[in-house]
């Protein structure tokens, strides 16, 4: 990835964590969301999000179907914050969790 590639993918990563954080408020989506990489074509129109939250399947899928409907407001936010010509088309999916991450949530669990 270039550069200008690279910088703008870590600029669509802060922002939309900030939307998610501050300006969406759906029941959906969980409080514990992370943005863990920003993929960019070579061309800049689509922006594939791959985001980790905490949780089961159920839960998961359910602020993955939350984003995905916000897609609208959130690409509205960016053209706001971000001094670019085109927006990306987004697109939301969910990074594979680690089964020490599902070991550690349950152990978490029978904690409380």
């Amino acid at each position: 990835m270039k550069i200008r590639s690279k910088r703008i993918a870590a600029s669509i990563a802060n922002q939309v964590s900030q939307v998610i954080s501050s300006g969406l408020n759906d029941p959906r989506v969980s409080s514990l969301i992370t943005i863990n990489h920003v993929q960019l074509t070579p061309d800049l129109r689509t922006a594939t999000i791959f985001i980790s939250t905490l949780g089961d399947k159920e839960s998961q899928l359910s602020t993955l179907n939350a984003l995905r409907s916000a897609n609208g407001y959130i690409r509205r936010e960016l053209s706001t914050r971000l001094e670019l010509r085109h927006i990306p088309e987004i697109t939301f999916k969910v990074m594979p969790s680690m089964p020490q991450d599902n070991l550690v949530i349950s152990i978490l669990d029978s904690n409380l």
